[in-house]
């Protein structure tokens, strides 16, 4: 199982941005979570943008590496 540490929190599981899907909660440093709406790979795969809503609401596309460890609830 991968953790990552995040600030203000401390150690997190984790998994990789490519395995991500609609409706998984995700973790930020401080404690933030937002909700994965939907996520949409590159033609190469090596990147994706993940659309996750916020804990006020609002949308926002956020574009990473598929390898790249994201924080989960548990």
């Amino acid at each position: 199982m991968k953790h990552l540490h995040l600030q203000g929190i401390g150690n997190h599981k984790a998994i990789e941005a490519k395995e991500l899907k609609s409706g998984m909660v995700t973790v930020w440093n401080y404690g933030y979570k937002s909700v994965v709406k939907d996520v949409v790979f590159s033609k190469s795969g090596k990147t994706l943008i993940a659309l996750i809503e916020n804990e006020q609401g609002k949308l926002f596309e956020r574009k990473m590496k598929s390898s790249r460890l994201v924080a989960v609830e548990q």
